[in-house]
């Protein structure tokens, strides 16, 4: 059932692709919001199997068992309460009576008074022996020794049909004697999923689990991931670097059972706005240039600048990491740069002298790297 709206998840058989159970109020109601409860079939059936096993595990049922003698207890000592009560309320009974027979019947404002005192006693009486009536009709199932044995023994041959040969069919008997109704919230579209479990003894168990989803947006951890994954970018690890740490700290992928591979680390980086002005915008420091800009200036190709650098023969970093070339370049680094493109034209050039192919030394406060 929908937590959200109270109606039975209906499966769906998808071609391509899992069974899921989901909530088809928006189809049905015209201009309803979607309730989002859906999972897949094999998530939710394998979880109900699992929690209905160890309900007949043996742990399981010496615990039912347990509770069974503590209701016996409770029910002892609320029998006890309620039989109090009715004894209050029949001294309550015996002595709004005695007052009332003891006035003056011509002190009329008294007597009405003590009438309907002596009425309202009455009607406590009866609502407290009315509910000790129905305690006492509401006993619990007493069993024997035998019978505990018996039931050890059943609950055991039922988990052993259902795991060898029990059939669809069966298994699906097996549920509906032990579960009266299964509730499933999504939360918000994620990945998060409250399941409540209604058993035929009237108790309600509470679980969380987790589904799959289409899209990484849904997760709920999702703006912590964006965050972290921009974190450790900027920091200069690569995407196998950052999926690696990822998976150490417990982020899944949307499918959850699969972990975040470096190709959805990059995803992640080019569909998210402000990671990506990030790393293909970065904020520069001063003289500090973008290879296109500085290429455009010295009035060389870019590919030529990067060949400078690769060589030693300019001052760089790729920022962040590999996606932004950034280059030093101060006034004195311009000229000799420029100096170095003007030598650099024209064919069997020479080669440029050392002091025109060195960069010029960065200062601590001016680094590329701070």
């Amino acid at each position: 059932m929908c937590a959200h709206c109270g109606r039975r998840l209906s499966p769906s058989y998808p071609r391509n692709t899992h069974a899921i159970y989901q909530c088809g109020r928006h189809r049905t109601v015209a201009h309803a919001e979607p309730c989002h409860s859906s999972i897949r079939c094999a998530t939710l059936d394998e979880f109900v199997a699992s929690k209905l096993l160890d309900v007949l595990a043996p742990a399981g049922v010496d615990l039912s068992l347990q509770v069974i003698e503590d209701e016996q207890t409770r029910r002892e000592q609320l029998g006890a309460l309620h039989g109090d009560r009715v004894e209050q309320a029949r001294y309550a009974v015996d002595l709004a009576e005695r007052r009332f027979k003891h006035v003056d019947p011509a002190n009329r404002l008294v007597a009405g008074r003590l009438e309907r005192e002596w009425e309202a006693a009455l009607a406590e009486l009866e609502v407290a022996t009315t509910e000790l009536d129905q305690l006492r009709s509401r006993q619990p199932v007493k069993l024997s020794d035998a019978e505990r044995q018996g039931l050890r023994k059943t609950c055991g041959d039922i988990v052993s049909l259902w795991r060898e040969r029990a059939t669809v069919a069966e298994r699906k008997q097996i549920v509906r004697l032990l579960l009266r109704r299964v509730e499933v919230e999504v939360h918000n579209n994620t990945e998060r999923v409250s399941v409540r479990l209604h058993w035929s003894g009237g108790f309600e168990s509470s679980h969380e689990i987790t589904r799959t989803v289409m899209q990484f947006h849904q997760l709920e951890a999702y703006e912590q991931l964006i965050d972290r994954v921009l974190q450790l970018t900027l920091a200069g690890q690569r995407t196998p670097q950052v999926a690696a740490v990822l998976e150490r700290e417990g982020f899944r992928s949307p499918r959850s059972d699969t972990p975040i591979s470096p190709m959805m680390v990059q995803k992640l980086l080019l569909e998210q706005p402000r990671c990506r002005d990030q790393l293909t915008n970065p904020s520069l420091e001063p003289h500090h240039w973008r290879s296109a800009y500085l290429a455009r200036e010295l009035g060389i190709p870019e590919k030529r600048l990067k060949d400078w650098v690769t060589r030693g023969w300019a001052s760089a970093i790729q920022r962040p990491f590999g996606r932004v070339w950034i280059i030093y370049a101060n006034e004195q680094e311009l000229q000799r740069l420029q100096q170095l493109a003007s030598s650099q034209t024209g064919q069997g050039r020479p080669a440029p002298t050392e002091k025109l192919r060195t960069p010029t030394p960065i200062s601590r406060g001016n680094s590329i790297e701070s």
